[in-house]
């Protein structure tokens, strides 16, 4: 995800400065997703998944690919509009990402995963990251 996500934004020649291992406990400096990784840090989209932890094992979930889509887009201390909790009937208010997933509607990234559901904890796909990655950035998809 981090490499996809830092080419879509950056253009596909993007080559961030090689990792330091430094930044997390599971991600070491030969990691083959190192510096994009640390990139996304330094960027402000991603913290990792726990104190000094990425996780770069774990799947993405639609609600975290919301959140750092925004990010990606708008930049490093983004704050989307509050949440109404009206949008997707799975999304309540106080939904931790509730406001990123709302406003990935209302700018038109997103629509969810069925009438009137976002889908938060399910599992990001390649092909939803596609769409995703396209609709974000104004990328083209070659069909």
């Amino acid at each position: 995800m981090a490499v996809l996500l830092l080419m879509a934004k950056h253009g596909s020649g993007y080559v961030p400065p090689p990792a330091t291992g430094l930044v997390f406990g599971d991600v070491p400096a030969d990691h083959w997703a190192g510096r994009f990784i640390e990139a996304l840090v330094a960027e402000g989209i991603s913290s990792g998944c726990g104190p000094a932890m990425y996780c770069p094992g774990n799947p993405i979930t639609r609600a975290e690919m919301a959140v750092f889509l925004l990010m990606a887009e708008h930049g490093l201390g983004y704050v989307p509009p509050a949440s109404t909790g009206l949008v997707f009937g799975d999304v309540p208010i106080d939904h931790w990402a509730g406001d990123f997933i709302e406003q990935l509607a209302a700018e038109g990234i997103a629509s969810g995963c069925a009438p009137s559901l976002y889908c938060p904890d399910g599992i990001v796909t390649r092909a939803e990251m596609a769409v995703f990655l396209s609709a974000t950035f104004g990328l083209e998809l070659n069909r």
